[in-house]
């Protein structure tokens, strides 16, 4: 069984292929794409985070400077956390992403330039 990744850089797509060898075909055989085990990962993802939800809805306090408190649910705080650290995440990112890009425009006229003075064969 074989698992390959892909990412595809025109589209900024990602895929993923799962191979398995068939013994009839003796080789690479049937293609199992990962929409299929997308759908049960996400719900299974979906339940347990739902579990933590409910497990976790008792009020806590979170203290802040100068006397400030806030009261919410546990999980409630943990979620808000967690977003609040892949937005920066991703604000981190855009600077390297604009560069990369602008980069990549870059190279693309410059190849452009070379591939129209490139002689033609007769």
């Amino acid at each position: 069984m074989l698992l390959f990744f892909a990412f595809h850089p025109l589209d900024k797509s990602f895929s993923a292929r799962l191979y398995l060898n068939s013994p009839h075909q003796g080789g690479l055989g049937k293609i199992l794409t990962m929409r299929y085990i997308y759908i049960p990962l996400g719900t299974l993802l979906f339940i347990m985070l739902l579990g933590f939800a409910l497990k976790n809805s008792q009020p806590a306090e979170l203290h802040y400077y100068l006397g400030l408190i806030w009261q919410a649910p546990l999980s409630l705080m943990l979620l808000i956390t967690f977003s609040i650290g892949v937005l920066a995440g991703i604000l981190a990112c855009v600077g390297v992403m604009i560069k990369q890009k602008r980069q990549m425009m870059s190279l693309r006229k410059e190849l452009k330039t070379l591939n129209k003075n490139i002689p033609q064969e007769p």
